[in-house]
């Protein structure tokens, strides 16, 4: 692939796996399939689970953020 084509990256953090959470992740998924189809890359993060995560990332609560790929973002995603 190519820069150009390449997907985008968001990245979900959620605290546990609350209904929020879930829902997030659901909604989430919802709405870039319905507006990036096949363009997209979602990347949830718990911070319960990472919680050294959230200083390093900048997060004082659960959010959501599109930054480019990076190698060791992989010990601690979950795509979908």
């Amino acid at each position: 692939m190519t820069e150009e084509s390449s997907p985008k990256k968001l990245t979900l953090y959620v605290a546990g796996q609350t209904p929020k959470s879930l829902a997030a992740i659901a909604n989430l998924k919802k709405i870039t399939e319905e507006h990036m189809s096949g363009q997209y890359e979602i990347e949830v993060v718990d911070l319960r689970q990472n919680p050294k995560l959230a200083k390093e990332h900048s997060i004082v609560h659960p959010d959501l953020g599109a930054r480019a790929p990076s190698a060791h973002s992989q010990d601690h995603q979950r795509s979908f």
